[in-house]
């Protein structure tokens, strides 16, 4: 197996999450209510909407 992917692997799968408070602290000009760990509402809404106008584009192509 090629040691490039070897290396990339145990270090982009072996990592704790990022948005982990015990990995790094919250920086003092970041408001608490800032920091997510888990994703935000409108990020659902924002790729539900573009499902949508893709489906749309698509159907009004054919």
């Amino acid at each position: 197996m090629n040691p490039t992917l070897i290396f990339c692997f145990e270090t982009n799968f072996g990592d704790k999450p990022m948005a982990s408070s015990t990995n790094k602290q919250r920086p003092a000009h970041v408001p608490e209510e800032n920091v997510y760990t888990s994703p935000h509402w409108l990020m659902i809404a924002a790729y539900a909407v573009s499902a949508v106008a893709l489906f749309m584009l698509i159907k009004s192509a054919g």
